[in-house]
C-alpha cells in the first residue's frame, strides 16, 4: 500500500484538461506502469425490473495484479444507459476498501426497453474497453415501447434456463445455503443459514432474495462467471509516454477539476492561487494552486451530504481580471455496446398488469414501510476543535453595521486597514509579540470564502446573525492567516449571492455512501402490519454480509405473493476467491 500511494502521489504534480495528467518526463511514465489496474464486479438484484421497482446493486473492485480487494480508488461511477447510449442515470459511489452500494428507484418516466448498467472507476479508464457491464430489462406499462413487443407473438428462443432452475453452484462448495424448511406460507418466517468453509472467514458478501421471473430473460454475470472472464482477458493500461495524457485514480476521495483563464485584454499569469468552498460541509474549505497552463485538481475526501454547492474563485486583488470553469465527470465512448433484446407478447398481458397492481400498493404503503439512513458523524470543520468565540447578535443591542457592532458587542476583534486603505478584521491572537506581522484572518460567511473584508465590515449588521472567531494561527496549504472570522447569514444562503466572472460553482451530485439500512418486513406477533398489504416481490436485499464465525443466521419473512422465490448469494472471501450460490424455496 505505501508503495502505491508513493507511486501515485509521484504522478499527480501537473494536471491537464479533461481530467487527465500529463506524464512529464521518464520517471513519470515508469511510476504510471507500475501502478497496478482495477477491476471491478456488480451484483445487482435483478436483470428485469418494473417501474416503481427498486434497482439494487453492490461493488467489488479489485487489483488486479494480485486480486485483492483494491487500495487505489475511493470512488467508482455506475451509469445505466439505454439503446441510444444516453444516460438515464449516473451515480458516485464511496468506496472503503473496495466495496460500494447504491440503488435506483425506476420512475414511470423510465420507458420500457433494454437497458445497460456499467460501472467502472477513473483509473479504470486508462484501459481501452475497461468496464463493468450489465443487462437490464424494464418494463413500463405506462409507456408502451413497441420494440420490446415480440413480432407474431413469438418470443425469439432465449431462454436462459432461469425458470425452474434450482441449481446450487460456488466456488468449491465454499459457502453453502441451507433452509429450515422447503416451502412456506404467505408472511411466513424464512430461517437461512450459511456455512462458511474458507479456512479464513474474512470477506464480503450481498445477497438478494427475489421471486422467480416467468418472463424470459437476460442471465444474470455470477462472480465465478466474472473471474473465469477476467482471467481470459488482460487488462492492458494504454501505453504511454512523455507527454500522454492518463486519468488519475480517485485515492483519496472525488477529484474536481478545472481552469482559469485570464480574460481577453488582461496579460497576467495563469499561477495564482484558488478558493474552494464546500458550504453545506462544515466550512470545509481548501486552498490550491493552479499550473502554468491554469489547471487545477481538487480532491474532496468524505463528503456527508446528498448533494453539495461547490464555489471556486481566483485569490487576490486581480480576481477580477480572471474567469474560472470546472469540468463535468468523463464520459466513457461505449464503443456501440450490444444489448439484450427482451421481448413480451400480448399473452403476458395479465402477468404485467398484476405486478404493476401489486407495486402500485406496495408503493402506497412505503411509509409504513421505508428504509432508514445511518447518520453519519459528521467530520470536524477543517479548522479542527480550536476554541470559538460566537457571539449572537439578537441577544445584544443592535448597531446598524458590522463596523460599529465589532467596537459595541465583539470584544477581542475589531476593523483596522490594511495598505491599501480597506478595512479588514483584526483578531487579538496568542501572539502578542508577534502583531507587527500583520497576518489577515481568514472571512467565511455560511462557510463560503469572502475576499472583500472591507465590503462587510460596512455593511448591514442586520443581515446576520452571528460573529465567531479563532483565535489562532492557521496554516492552510501554503497561506497562513490570523484567525479565522466565521459569520452567519439569517437565511444561510451566502454562496446564492456570490455571482462573478472569477468564482465558479458547481451543484455536486449526491456520492452514495454506505449507510442505509434497507427495511426488513416482520411479522413477531405484532398487529403494526396486519392489515396492511404485502406485495413485496424482493423479500431481502443486504449489501453486506460478512462472517464472524463459521455459520450465519439470516431471517426473513414471505409477503403474500405466491411462488417460487430465488436466493442468490454473490461475493469474494479476502483473497478474491469468488462465491456464487443460487438455492430455491417455494411460497404456497
Amino acid at each position: 500500500m505505501k508503495n502505491i500511494t508513493f507511486l501515485l502521489l509521484f504522478i499527480v504534480s501537473t494536471i491537464t484538461s479533461q481530467q487527465k495528467k500529463k506524464l512529464q518526463n521518464d520517471d513519470e511514465v515508469l511510476k504510471y506502469k507500475l501502478i497496478p489496474q482495477e477491476t471491478l464486479f456488480l451484483h445487482y438484484n435483478n436483470t428485469l425490473l418494473f417501474s416503481g421497482e427498486n434497482l439494487h446493486y453492490k461493488i467489488y473492485c479489485f487489483n488486479s495484479e494480485d486480486n485483492a480487494y483494491t487500495n487505489i480508488s475511493k470512488v467508482a461511477y455506475v451509469v445505466l444507459l439505454n439503446e441510444d447510449e444516453q444516460y438515464i442515470f449516473k451515480h458516485r459511489i464511496q468506496l472503503n476498501d473496495g466495496i460500494g452500494y447504491g440503488d435506483f428507484f425506476i420512475p414511470v418516466s423510465v420507458p420500457s426497453g433494454n437497458y445497460k448498467i456499467v460501472a467502472y472507476t477513473q483509473w479504470m479508464l486508462n484501459a481501452k474497453n475497461h468496464f463493468y457491464q450489465g443487462e437490464l430489462s424494464i418494463i413500463n406499462p405506462y409507456q408502451v415501447n413497441e420494440n420490446i413487443i415480440a413480432k407474431n407473438g413469438i418470443l425469439p428462443n432465449t431462454n436462459t434456463g432461469e425458470q425452474g432452475d434450482t441449481k446450487v453452484y460456488t466456488s468449491d462448495d465454499k459457502i453453502r445455503l441451507s433452509f429450515d424448511k422447503t416451502a412456506y406460507a404467505c408472511r411466513e418466517k424464512v430461517t437461512l443459514t450459511l456455512e462458511n468453509q474458507f479456512e479464513d472467514y474474512e470477506g464480503s458478501y450481498s445477497i438478494s432474495v427475489i421471486r422467480k421471473d416467468t418472463f424470459v430473460k437476460s442471465t444474470d454475470l455470477s462472480a465465478i462467471d466474472f473471474v473465469k472472464n477476467k482471467d481470459e482477458q488482460i487488462v492492458l493500461k494504454k501505453d504511454v509516454n512523455v507527454n500522454s495524457s492518463v486519468f488519475l485514480p480517485e485515492m483519496r476521495g472525488e477529484l474536481v477539476y478545472g481552469k482559469i483563464k485570464a480574460k481577453e485584454d488582461k496579460k497576467v499569469s495563469l499561477k495564482k492561487d484558488l478558493g474552494l468552498s464546500l458550504p453545506k460541509e462544515k466550512n470545509e474549505v481548501y486552498f490550491v494552486s493552479t499550473d502554468d497552463a491554469g489547471e487545477f485538481v481538487l480532491n474532496l475526501p468524505n463528503r456527508n451530504t446528498d448533494n453539495d454547492k461547490l464555489l471556486v474563485e481566483v485569490l487576490g486583488e486581480d480576481r477580477s481580471d480572471y474567469t474560472v470553469s470546472l469540468y463535468d465527470i468523463p464520459k466513457i465512448d461505449f464503443n456501440n455496446l450490444n444489448f439484450y433484446q427482451f421481448k413480451i407478447t400480448s399473452g403476458l398481458k395479465d402477468k404485467i398488469i398484476q405486478r404493476s397492481v401489486y407495486n402500485q400498493i406496495e408503493n402506497n404503503y412505503y411509509g409504513a414501510k421505508p428504509d432508514t439512513l445511518i447518520t453519519k458523524e459528521q467530520s470536524a470543520p477543517f479548522y479542527g476543535k480550536y476554541d470559538i468565540y460566537t457571539y449572537k447578535l439578537d441577544e445584544y443591542t443592535r448597531f446598524p453595521t458590522i463596523k460599529e457592532t465589532l467596537v459595541e458587542v465583539v470584544e477581542g476583534m475589531w476593523s483596522t486597514k490594511d495598505e491599501n486603505g480597506k478595512y479588514i478584521f483584526g483578531i487579538r491572537d496568542y501572539y502578542p509579540d508577534q502583531e507587527e506581522i500583520g497576518y489577515k484572518p481568514l472571512l467565511l460567511i455560511d462557510g463560503v470564502v469572502e475576499q472583500d473584508q472591507d465590503k462587510i465590515i460596512n455593511s448591514a449588521a442586520k443581515d446576520f446573525v452571528s460573529i465567531s472567531y479563532i483565535r489562532d494561527r492557521y496554516y492552510l496549504g501554503s497561506k497562513i492567516f490570523g484567525g479565522i472570522v466565521l459569520m452567519e447569514t439569517k437565511n444561510n444562503d451566502y454562496a446564492e449571492t456570490r455571482v462573478a466572472e472569477y468564482i465558479a460553482t458547481a451543484d455536486l451530485p449526491e456520492i452514495k455512501v454506505q449507510n442505509k439500512k434497507y427495511f426488513k418486513q416482520k411479522y413477531n406477533g405484532e398487529k403494526l402490519y396486519d392489515r396492511i398489504p404485502d406485495y413485496r416481490n424482493q423479500l431481502l436485499w443486504e449489501p453486506e454480509i460478512t462472517f464472524e464465525t463459521k455459520k450465519k443466521i439470516i431471517r426473513f419473512f414471505t409477503s403474500d405473493i405466491k411462488g417460487e422465490f430465488e436466493v442468490r448469494l454473490e461475493g469474494f472471501n479476502s483473497l478474491g476467491v469468488p462465491v456464487s450460490v443460487k438455492k430455491s424455496f417455494l411460497v404456497d
